[in-house]
This record gives structure tokens, C-alpha cells and sequence, in this order.
């Protein structure tokens, strides 16, 4: 499961080395915040998470049957994933013990999603970006002890950009958001509500 790398050092695979769990590409991963876990989603429509020290399934999510999942992310404290679907037009949450899903935004696409640091550490904001659009959103810890079960529908975002081309990779750290773009050009947004 674990690979040593060392600078200037080639490392042959071993077959047996890889999980295996989906069925499909991977089309994204990513460490939880303490690194002790790591989640994954496919072409299959699943989402993994799995122990990061062993490489074993801790749990599969059916997240978007039917679909593919193009992007997932830890949010800050390690309680919730996002996950988003480009193919399904959606956006969903998840607790990150249970698998439960906490959470749904339709008519968002979410080629992109990413959890963001919140300084009250209340509640946690989530970006989604495709095509020339990124949006925040904000979800409260309240809202979802109100809230047991996800309820559909839009969300206003607290925050939205149209990018000058096509956006095709994004980039946190603290409250800065860098955005690539199809046309060539890189931006650098800076979101105030993200600080401290």
C-alpha cells in the first residue's frame, strides 16, 4: 500500500501494491487533516475512504449512482467530505463517520470542489467551480443538527467569480483561492470572510 521514495531512487511497483477498490478511473483523492484517512472518488460513482496507514476500505458511498465522481475533499476538521459530479450536475456532502449524505446541491456540476478553513470553526465553507464559474457556499454545524435529513434545492452562495476562461484546476491555502484557466491565465482571489 506504502511506498518509500527516496531522491534518486527508482522504484519498480509491486503488482500486489495498489488498492483496488473501484471499478472505474480515479479521477480524485485527497489526505483528511490529520492523515489518517484518505478518501477517493471514481468514474464508478463510489467514494472510498480508507485508512491511510494500511490502505484498507473503512467505508464505500454509492455517492452519485449513475455518474461519475470527478472531485472530493476533506473539509477542515475531517467530520465531512464533498464530493462533486460534473456528469449528475450536483454537489453532495457526507459525514465522514456514518457515510451519511448530510447535504445536496443540484445545478452546481462541481468539476471542482474544495473544502475551506473556517476561522469560527461553526461552520465550513465549500467551493465548486466549472466551466467559467466558482461559488462558496457556507453549511453550518447547526443547520445540520436542525437538519437530519439533506434537503434539495439551491443554496445562495456567499461568494461568487466568473473566471476570463473555462476553470481547470483550483487551489486553497487559508483565505487565498487560485484558479487556472483554459484561456491561460491564473487568478488569484483573496476571500476577507476566510481569516481570522
Amino acid at each position: 500500500w506504502s511506498i518509500d521514495l527516496y531522491e534518486r531512487h527508482y522504484v519498480e511497483l509491486d503488482p500486489e501494491c495498489p488498492v483496488r477498490g473501484h471499478s472505474g478511473e480515479v479521477f480524485s483523492a485527497a489526505f483528511s487533516p490529520d492523515g489518517k484517512r484518505v478518501v477517493s472518488g471514481a468514474w464508478d460513482g463510489t467514494v472510498k475512504i480508507l485508512d491511510a496507514a494500511t490502505g484498507v476500505e473503512v467505508r464505500s458511498i454509492d455517492a452519485h449512482v449513475d455518474y461519475q465522481v470527478a472531485t472530493v475533499d476533506f473539509s477542515p476538521d475531517g467530520r465531512r467530505i464533498v464530493s462533486g459530479s460534473p456528469s449528475e450536475n450536483r454537489v453532495k456532502i457526507w459525514d465522514a463517520e456514518s457515510g451519511e449524505m448530510l447535504w445536496s446541491i443540484t445545478g452546481r456540476k462541481g468539476a471542482f470542489v474544495d473544502c475551506l478553513p473556517d476561522p469560527l470553526k461553526s461552520s465550513y465553507h465549500f467551493l465548486t467551480a466549472r466551466d467559467e464559474e466558482l461559488l462558496v457556499f457556507e453549511r453550518s454545524f447547526q443547520e445540520e443538527e436542525n437538519e437530519r435529513s439533506f434537503q434539495e434545492g439551491e443554496k445562495a452562495p456567499v461568494a461568487s467569480f466568473m473566471a476570463p476562461g473555462e476553470v481547470t484546476c483550483v487551489e486553497v491555502r487559508g483565505s487565498a483561492i487560485l484558479l487556472g484557466c483554459m484561456d491561460g491565465s491564473v487568478v488569484l482571489l483573496r476571500a476577507p470572510f476566510l481569516s481570522a
